[in-house]
């Protein structure tokens, strides 16, 4: 049962979307604390990121005729 769990976890954290939005997270939230991007743009940015990883799954439960 736990291994179970624990490979599914695993999966989810190792997986391309989840690295990207991380990092993506990571990078604007730096570019933030350093001036280079005005803080209200880097919040659109993220809040962009978050949704987009969010809504991955929606679209695959579209019914086909």
């Amino acid at each position: 049962m736990w291994q179970k769990a624990i490979e599914t976890i695993v999966a989810k954290i190792t997986s391309g979307k989840f690295i990207l939005t991380v990092i993506a997270g990571m990078v604007f939230a730096y570019c933030s604390v350093r001036s280079i991007i005005p803080p209200d743009k880097t919040y659109d940015i993220i809040s962009v990121i978050v949704v987009a990883y969010f809504m991955k799954g929606q679209s695959n439960n579209v019914p086909k005729p």
